[in-house]
């Protein structure tokens, strides 16, 4: 839990760096911490799942590993003057969609307890 709560800490640094025009490599830099901060949610996740924790704690999880897709979209967002910002904002994009659909494909949503938190 210690590792989530630095990684959030560091996101939120990345989203108070990005105020400022970013370079190139600035940029790759930035979004490989998200990447890792998402894969780390994403595991939390998974080990939720595989517990068979009860549905809150998966919910809960569910929309960490979504809010993190969203604040790249975001970041992304931020840095269009940037090409690769463009082709990282199309793929997080499609990221942020399959995941959602993955989740309607099974049933289930959860948008409703994201918004309930």
């Amino acid at each position: 839990m210690k590792k989530l709560m630095l990684v959030i800490g560091l996101m939120g640094l990345s989203a108070t760096v990005s105020a400022k025009s970013l370079s190139s490599a600035e940029f790759k830099s930035q979004v490989k911490q998200h990447y890792d901060a998402l894969e780390l949610k994403q595991a939390a996740l998974n080990v939720s799942v595989d517990r068979r924790e009860h549905p809150a704690i998966m919910i809960a999880k569910t929309c960490e590993y979504s809010k993190g897709l969203k604040q790249l979209k975001h970041f992304s967002e931020q840095n269009l003057h940037l090409a690769e910002a463009k082709d990282e904002l199309q793929f997080v994009h499609l990221l942020d969609t399959s995941f959602n659909q993955s989740l309607i494909d099974l049933g289930t949503t959860y948008e409703m307890g994201c918004l309930k938190r």
